[in-house]
C-alpha cells in the first residue's frame, strides 16, 4: 500500500472513530489492508465484518455495527486493490 493510501486510510478510519487510530496508526492500517485481503478473498460478508471487528476489537471495543462501517468505509474508498 502506498503512503497516500496509508495515510488515506488512517484518515477514514480516524473519521469512524479516533480510538482505532490515535496511538496505534500501524496497526490500523495493517488491520485495514486485512480487510482488503479478505475482500480480494471473496469471504462472505459476515465473515469480513465478523473478521474486521476482531482485529479492530483488540484494542477497543468494536461492535458488529462498527464493523459494518469500517468494512462498507473500506470497501468504498477504493483503496483495496484486485
Amino acid at each position: 500500500m502506498a503512503p497516500v493510501e496509508r495515510t488515506y486510510l488512517a484518515a477514514l478510519l480516524h473519521q469512524i472513530d479516533t480510538a482505532l487510530v490515535v496511538g496505534h496508526a500501524n496497526r490500523a492500517i495493517d488491520n485495514g489492508r486485512n480487510v482488503c485481503e479478505d475482500l480480494a478473498q471473496g469471504k462472505d460478508r459476515a465473515t469480513v465484518v465478523t473478521n474486521a471487528a476482531s482485529r479492530f476489537g483488540a484494542d477497543e471495543s468494536v461492535d458488529q455495527a462498527k464493523a459494518e462501517k469500517i468494512v462498507a468505509t473500506i470497501e468504498a474508498s477504493g483503496i483495496c486493490k484486485p
